[in-house]
C-alpha cells in the first residue's frame, strides 16, 4: 500500500514513517461509516471521477464538467470553475475560523498555507517570521510530501506545536482530539467539493442529459464498430451496419436507441450461435484467426444469458 501511495504521489517513498497513523485511524473513526468508505477510495483514485470512469469506458471523456481539465481525484480539490471556487472559498472561511477559535496565530498560517498550496498545486512554503513551533511542524510536514497534509497523512509535529499552546494558555483541551478533528475537517472540505461536483452533474437535467447522451453516442460508435467488422453476419445484418456511424449520430436519440435495440440483437444472436457451436468456432477461427476469441472466453455467460432471458417474464428489463 505504501509503494502504491508513494507511486500516487501521496506520500515520499520511505517517508511513511514520519506520518501519524494513530491519529489517521483516530480521524477515520470520527466518520460515518460511508464517509470512511469515501476517504479510501478517494485517494486512491478509485472515486467515480470522469478519469476513472473513463479508463473504465464508461464516459467519453475524462475532462472535468465545469473547467474542462482532466479530473482526476485531486482535480476535485483543485478544481478553478466559480462553482467549485465558491464552494471552496466557504469552506476554507468555516475552517479558518475554527483554527482561529482553537489555536495559534502561526499555527493556523501554517495550515492554510499548506492547504492552499495543495489546491494551488504548489509546494507550501515556511515563514521566517513564523514561530518555531509552527516552522518545525510546517517543515517536518514538507518531508511527507506536497499532497500528504490535506489527505490525512500529518506529522505528529502538529500535535506536538499544538500541546505547547494548550500548555501555554493553561486551556483545558487534548491536542489529540484537535489534531484528529483537523484531518476530519480537511477531509470535510472536499468531501464537500466532490458532493458540489456531483450535484452540478447528476442533478442539473442540462449537464445530466448531456453526460448520458454523450456516452449513447460513444455505444453507438462502438457496436457499428462491431458489426461493421463482423463479416460473417447474414447479407441482411451486414447490409445493416454499412449506414456510415457518422449518420446515424446525426439522427434523434430514439432513433439511435432504436438502432443501438436492433443492432445489439443481431450481435447477441450472431453470439450465441457461435457460443453452441464448435464447429462453426472452428470454421470462423480458420477463416480469420483470433475472430472468435472474444466469445469463447465468455461462452458461459453468454449461454446462461441467453437462458435467463427466456426464463424472464414479460415485460421486464431483460425481455425488452
Amino acid at each position: 500500500m505504501m509503494a502504491y501511495w508513494a507511486r500516487q504521489g501521496r506520500i515520499t517513498n520511505g517517508a511513511q514513517d514520519k506520518a501519524s497513523w494513530k491519529h489517521y485511524k483516530g480521524a477515520l473513526q470520527l466518520l460515518p461509516r460511508a464517509r470512511r468508505q469515501w476517504v479510501a477510495k478517494h485517494h486512491c483514485g478509485y472515486e467515480g471521477n470522469n478519469y476513472k470512469l473513463h479508463q473504465w469506458k464508461q464516459r467519453t471523456s475524462s475532462q472535468c464538467p465545469r473547467c474542462q481539465e482532466t479530473e482526476t481525484h485531486r482535480h476535485i480539490m483543485r478544481c478553478q470553475s466559480a462553482t467549485a471556487t465558491d464552494v471552496y472559498t466557504n469552506r476554507e472561511r468555516n475552517f479558518a475560523q475554527w483554527l482561529k477559535g482553537t489555536t495559534s496565530g502561526d499555527i493556523r498560517r501554517a495550515v492554510l498555507r499548506h492547504l492552499r498550496a495543495y489546491r494551488d498545486n504548489t509546494v507550501a512554503e515556511t515563514e521566517e517570521w513564523w514561530s518555531e513551533p509552527a516552522r518545525r511542524a510546517s517543515d517536518a510536514q514538507l518531508v511527507l510530501g506536497p499532497n500528504a497534509f490535506p489527505e490525512g497523512l500529518v506529522v505528529a509535529e502538529w500535535q506536538e506545536v499544538q500541546e505547547r499552546y494548550i500548555q501555554d494558555r493553561q486551556l483545558k483541551r487534548d491536542s489529540g482530539r484537535w489534531t484528529r478533528e483537523l484531518i476530519k475537517r480537511m477531509w470535510d472540505i472536499c468531501w464537500d467539493l466532490w458532493d458540489s461536483r456531483n450535484a452540478e452533474v447528476h442533478r442539473v437535467a442540462a449537464t445530466r442529459r448531456q453526460v448520458i447522451l454523450a456516452q449513447l453516442d460513444q455505444d453507438v460508435r462502438e457496436t457499428h464498430e462491431l458489426g461493421r467488422t463482423n463479416a460473417f453476419l447474414p447479407n441482411v445484418e451486414r447490409r445493416f451496419f454499412r449506414t456510415p456511424v457518422e449518420a446515424i449520430l446525426q439522427q434523434t436519440e430514439y432513433q439511435k436507441r432504436t438502432w443501438m435495440h436492433v443492432a445489439n440483437r443481431y450481435i447477441t444472436r450472431d453470439r450465441l450461435g457461435v457460443a453452441r457451436d464448435q464447429e462453426q468456432q472452428r470454421m470462423r477461427e480458420y477463416l480469420q484467426p483470433g475472430s472468435v476469441d472474444h466469445i469463447v472466453s465468455q461462452q458461459r455467460r453468454i449461454i446462461n444469458r441467453q437462458a435467463a432471458d427466456m426464463r424472464a417474464p414479460t415485460g421486464s428489463r431483460r425481455d425488452l
